[in-house]
């Protein structure tokens, strides 16, 4: 900041999709708490972006849904191939955007892959520092095209994890001493906890039978074909009685109207029962379903849960560490590109299960979810993990003080570029 007493402007450019809207939402939040009187904007890319409008990762997780992970692989290749062609006259339009809605801001934050060559390019033009934040466990994608220059702005590259597995991931023209641990981002219902009385308020409200387990199946804001095989696979387990326990499934379809409506007819074919509040019921009476539309609080089922079913991607890994629930990693038909390193980690550090075949849900399920010491002793693995690489409450403190020693730096390289300016002899008359 040129002074002290101005109001602290920060710009964060992000994208309407997936994670990096979450990441800078939780940065916007950060931002608040560490600096009460400053304005944060968020700037959004999605009208800037190559492809008319369109943001490429929309259809990502469009294809994602729909099992078509080879043909995503391809696509990013192709997009990190032809991003360059595109850099002119999108660096114009975000650097107008920018001091449009940002009036000329003190800091460039950004939860976007790809576009670091741009952002450092403004940074320099602005004469502000740069925070990039990643948002995915590999962050490959942000590394992408990182200027190799000895004159760039004040810059940090902000990493979701310290661990060896996510460190050897950072391209090596990145320097290591610009890298800053933040630890997972979160929504903001995730930052907070909840009291017994809640849960018991929230058991009434989704009619919880008493006695029984809870488990939560998710699988992206956008839903994914791939539930149905869950939701098949486990009535065949009630058939064949291989459940060990009575169980609820939460089943969050997110913003895919039809795959609700579509598993909701499938389980009353089945001689599903539905009951108040949208509680179907076997008939043996072993196993109950509970099927949502998009939510923007997931957190307090959660709360309820043994278990989540997830797919890899880091701010679902996220979550369910902030609240200690042991984890069941979907990797039936495949994944996107930069949430391979996800699965992994979860698999090597022991915060739950990878699953690849689908019979074998409910024997996992059973000696997981539904095990106490097994659940007892995933949770333990996950608070040491936590405590040594990846800690998701230690986001907001993280970024507060990056954007405080990213300031200095700046102040400090602006005075002594006018330093030397004020230095150099007067010439001559």
């Amino acid at each position: 900041m040129s002074c002290p007493s101005e109001t602290l402007r920060v710009a964060i450019v992000t994208s309407e999709c997936g994670g990096t809207l979450v990441a800078a939402k939780a940065i916007e939040r950060a931002v608040q708490r560490r600096f009460p009187s400053s304005i944060p904007s968020l700037i959004l890319i999605d009208d800037l972006w190559p492809g008319s409008g369109v943001n490429s990762y929309q259809w990502y997780l469009l294809l994602a849904r729909e099992g078509y992970y080879r043909l995503i692989h391809w696509l990013t290749s192709l997009e990190k191939r032809l991003l360059p062609f595109f850099e002119a006259p999108f660096l114009n339009g975000l650097s107008q955007k920018i001091k449009r809605e940002s009036h000329q801001p003190h800091i460039l934050i950004s939860t976007v892959p790809f576009i670091n060559v741009s952002l450092f390019k403004i940074a320099e033009e602005l004469r502000i520092p740069l925070f990039v934040v990643t948002t995915d466990m590999d962050c490959r994608l942000y590394g992408v095209q990182w200027p190799k220059s000895e004159e760039l702005p004040p810059h940090r590259l902000g990493v979701v994890a310290r661990c060896p597995e996510v460190i050897s991931r950072i391209p090596l023209e990145i320097d290591r001493s610009k890298l800053v641990f933040t630890g997972g981002f979160l929504k903001n219902e995730f930052e907070r906890g909840w009291t017994e009385e809640e849960k018991h308020i929230l058991r009434k409200e989704i009619s919880f039978i008493p006695g029984r387990e809870v488990v939560s199946l998710m699988m992206g804001s956008l839903g994914g074909r791939q539930i149905q095989e869950y939701v098949k696979r486990i009535i065949l387990g009630e058939k064949l009685r291989e459940w060990q326990k009575s169980a609820h499934f939460l089943i969050f379809c997110g913003k895919n109207g039809r795959l609700k409506t579509g598993l909701e007819q499938l389980v009353e074919r089945e001689g599903f029962k539905k009951r108040e509040k949208g509680v179907y019921e076997s008939k043996l009476g072993k196993i109950a379903f509970t099927f949502f539309d998009y939510l923007e609080a997931i957190a307090p089922y959660y709360a309820l849960s043994c278990g989540l079913i997830t797919k890899p991607g880091s701010g679902s890994i996220h979550e369910a560490l902030s609240m200690n629930l042991p984890l069941m990693i979907d990797k039936l038909n495949g994944h996107l590109p930069w949430e391979g390193l996800a699965a992994e980690i979860v698999e090597i550090y022991g915060l739950g299960s990878v699953l690849t075949d689908i019979e074998r849900l409910p024997q996992l399920i059973n000696e997981q979810f539904f095990d106490p010491f097994a659940r007892e002793a995933t949770c333990k693995r996950q608070l040491e993990f936590k405590a040594l690489y990846n800690d998701p409450h230690s986001f907001s403190c993280r970024v507060g003080e990056t954007i405080e020693q990213l300031l200095v730096e700046s102040r400090i390289r602006h005075t002594s570029v006018l330093e030397k300016k004020n230095s150099r002899p007067s010439p001559r008359p």
